[in-house]
């Protein structure tokens, strides 16, 4: 990779920063430092105008489809037809815990909102403290989750099974517990 390009300049440049968030937008520090720049992609990797290696999802996508060894497993199928909607149904098995307002979700991302009051909504603590919270047990277990707000966010990989979709589950239901039992509530 030719990394010459000067980071600053391209951010002087890019025209777009002020009315167009890219995919791959830190939104915490966009404000601040600007977007990334992408500049060059290798194979289902892009870099930044600082030489930082990502892999880019949509390429990863169509090498799930193209290749034929990824392709005769049928992964994005099988993540459709079955894991999908089997990781909706057991997310929704959270709604009824004393801490989640509301339970979200389509193909394999889920969204759980907390809340100290079910029908009032009342947030479950300032600043969505809740939320970090709950996001840092999990992640202390191994579960990975995003908070973004109130709201834990989960989107398990293309290749899990059932019992890994259970375990997720399970995992993100105890943390539930050890967070409402932090804020005191019953």
């Amino acid at each position: 990779m030719n990394n010459d390009t000067d980071t600053a300049r391209l951010r002087k440049l890019d025209q777009d920063q002020d009315h167009h968030l890219h995919p791959f937008t830190n939104l915490s520090k966009h404000s601040q430092q600007g977007g990334r720049t992408i500049s060059p992609a290798e194979h289902i990797y892009i870099y930044d105008s600082d030489g930082n290696k990502m892999l880019d999802g949509m390429s990863a996508l169509q090498v799930l489809q193209r290749y034929p060894c990824c392709a005769s497993a049928n992964i994005i199928k099988s993540a459709a037809d079955d894991i999908a909607p089997y990781f909706q149904q057991h997310l929704q098995t959270l709604k009824n815990h004393p801490i989640v307002g509301e339970v979200h979700g389509i193909g394999m991302l889920g969204a759980v909102e907390l809340v100290r009051d079910k029908h009032s909504r009342e947030r479950l603590a300032p600043d969505a403290a809740g939320a970090v919270y709950c996001r840092d047990r999990a992640n202390a277990t191994g579960l990975m989750v995003r908070q973004s707000g109130d709201t834990m966010i989960t989107a398990p990989p293309l290749i899990c099974n059932h019992s890994e979709i259970d375990s997720l589950v399970n995992m993100l239901s105890k943390t539930l517990d050890q967070t409402a039992e932090h804020f005191n509530i019953r």
